[in-house]
């Protein structure tokens, strides 16, 4: 036997023990005594309790009343097929994001799938720049999905990753078996009750079971899709052409060229230079006109020459 057959029959064992313990506690009433089921409902219920755990019965069993051996085969059943939970993360370079967004979809669809989620991004000139997609494809073209999509475009980036939820699952089915069984045996004691008292106390029980049984099939539902069902995320991002090298010249014309933009750029440098200096130029002549004036008015005059 696999690990995961000692782990099922490990499994059987805790939720069978678990169930008749359970039930005797809800069944009987309160410590208490406060309320309590009929000894005749009692003695009924832990007799259809001992012929579920021996798997025999002396009438028709009705939907839901799964025998101990209806539950080891249900574990042996789940324990055969791994469970797995695929995933998968990539990033596509593509030079045209809007064609490769649409093929993306068609392979898809064409290995069963569908798309769950996508968004797309445009630039400012109205070309499709970026798309994100979230994938579903069944579990056995998880393999062929991937590699289909990789052929789109140049990949960047990938991460595969796989989780085997068997034990998981498995405790789930098994706990749902057991939890339908002990739903059926409390419905018949509320058949049997008499009393209000009983009626209450029954009803309460059967209400809290029962929510116990929905919140394990929402969690069997939910894995059963992800292992149905693989999750693949594709992210598309355009890619940014390299502009192409200029072709060198030679000899002449290439002196010529080399020759004429640096003439220009001398020009320019020139002309850059006189357009900071002129404001200074009309500065400094505002300030040195006066100051010239000023000094010749004060200096001495030479008399002229005697004959």
């Amino acid at each position: 036997m696999t690990v995961l057959g000692w782990v099922a029959l490990v499994v059987i064992l805790v939720v069978l023990a678990g169930c008749g313990g359970s039930d005797g506690s809800a069944d009987t009433g309160d410590s208490g005594g406060s309320t309590s089921v009929p000894d005749s409902a009692v003695a009924a219920d832990e007799a259809a309790g001992g012929r579920a755990a021996t798997g025999k019965s002396d009438s028709p069993r009705a939907p839901g009343s799964e025998t101990g051996e209806d539950i080891a085969a249900l574990a042996r059943s789940s324990v055969q097929n791994a469970d797995l939970i695929k995933t998968a993360t990539m990033e596509l370079s593509s030079e045209d994001v809007a064609a490769d967004h649409a093929e993306v979809v068609r392979v898809v669809e064409s290995h069963g799938g569908f798309v769950a989620d996508q968004e797309a991004y445009r630039d400012q000139d109205g070309r499709a720049s970026d798309a994100r997609l979230q994938l579903r494809v069944p579990v056995d073209e998880f393999d062929d999905t991937v590699a289909a999509l990789e052929q789109i475009a140049t990949p960047t980036s990938s991460t595969i990753s796989t989780q085997d939820v068997t034990a998981q699952l498995t405790d789930t089915r098994v706990r749902i078996a057991a939890q339908r069984a002990s739903l059926a045996r409390v419905r018949a004691l509320l058949d049997r009750a008499e009393s209000i008292e009983d009626i209450v106390a029954i009803e309460s029980e059967l209400t809290r079971r029962q929510a116990d049984l929905d919140s394990l099939l929402r969690t069997q539902a939910r894995l059963a899709d992800q292992t149905e069902y693989s999750t693949v995320s594709v992210s598309i991002t355009r890619a940014w052409a390299e502009p192409a090298p200029e072709d060198e010249q030679s000899g002449f014309l290439s002196g010529l060229d080399t020759g004429w933009h640096a003439m220009l750029t001398f020009i320019t440098g020139v002309g850059v230079a006189a357009g900071l200096l002129l404001p200074w130029l009309g500065l400094l002549a505002l300030v040195a006109v006066p100051a010239l004036w000023f000094l010749r008015r004060r200096a001495p005059r030479s008399d002229p020459p005697s004959e």
